[in-house]
């Protein structure tokens, strides 16, 4: 009986000491979603094609529309400013010679080179709307042959 107390003391001594010897470890995972801002100009007018607008339309001042722009973004503070590499005039591809002064107009809004060209916009998606172009002022006296142009930038912005 003696030894089997001995058996069951020295059984209980290694339990208890390796009980002892026992640690804890406690770690922490912090978990965090960031959401990009993520911007798109959308409809035909931001297609990256050429648009070919007939000298008549020119002549008379007509409207014509250029295509539907439209805007899908997430973010805060969204606008779209317009620029053009010829200050919003069409000039002549070799020589240079100003054609006639343009101005955008977009979600009622004119751009021209007298105004902003930024427009700050209430919706961070908005379906496609008419992105329209207007010649102003006369035509010169004499209209050099060949191609007038301008390229129109538009940038898509937010927070």
């Amino acid at each position: 009986m003696k030894k089997l107390f001995l058996v069951f003391a020295y059984s209980a001594l290694v339990t208890f000491s390796h009980m002892a010897f026992a640690a804890t470890n406690t770690q922490k995972i912090n978990i965090r979603i960031i959401q990009a801002p993520y911007v798109e100009l959308t409809g035909s007018a931001s297609d990256g094609n050429i648009r070919e607008i007939s000298m008549d339309s020119i002549t008379v001042n007509s409207i014509t529309t250029l295509g539907m722009l439209g805007v899908k973004s997430r973010g805060s503070n969204c606008s779209i400013t317009f620029s053009t590499l010829n200050n919003y005039a069409l000039k002549h591809e070799t020589s240079g010679r100003q054609l006639k002064q343009y101005y955008l107009s977009y979600l009622g809004n004119n751009i021209s080179s007298n105004a902003s060209g930024k427009i700050e916009l209430d919706s961070y998606i908005m379906p496609a709307s008419d992105l329209n172009f207007v010649s102003i002022g006369n035509m010169p006296a004499v209209i050099e042959k060949g191609v007038y142009k301008d390229t129109i930038t538009m940038t898509l912005t937010t927070e």
